[in-house]
């Protein structure tokens, strides 16, 4: 079981960086964003885009940190860290419940958009699957 929740929170990582790195190199909007936003990205003003690309950065920088903190909790839950299970739920729940929140409002304005709400809800599940397998694990 130890094993399942470390290769959950592994995987768990390095989806967060992935994202994370794929939000803090954009060069524009994502797609659903575009959408959402009824107009292309060179309509949007320099101003505009400054601010876009400045909280791109942010979320992108959330991601990483979810990452990087779902890293250490593998790492963690592999110790036997006993909060390990309760860190990686925590963590989980702060970053993406707010990624859900905004998925939500986004597809309640433009359901054309399609923001990725599947994938902030499969890794809230893979999340809490590892943390109930971390915490079956033999101590």
């Amino acid at each position: 079981m130890r094993l399942a929740a470390v290769v959950i929170f592994a995987l768990m990582a390095l989806a967060g960086l992935g994202i994370g790195r794929r939000y803090l190199s954009a060069r524009t909007l994502m797609p659903y964003q575009i959408s959402a936003a009824g107009k292309g990205w060179d309509e949007f003003g320099p101003g505009e885009r400054v601010v876009f690309l400045a909280m791109l950065r942010v979320v992108g920088g959330g991601f990483l940190s979810l990452g990087v903190a779902m890293a250490w909790t593998a790492y963690g839950v592999w110790a036997g860290v006993s909060l390990a299970p309760w860190a990686a739920l925590s963590i989980g729940l702060a970053a993406l419940m707010p990624a859900v929140s905004a998925t939500l409002l986004i597809r309640r304005f433009q359901p054309r958009a399609n923001p990725p709400l599947a994938l902030s809800l499969a890794a809230m599940a893979l999340i809490a699957l590892g943390v109930v397998f971390a915490l079956a694990a033999p101590a």
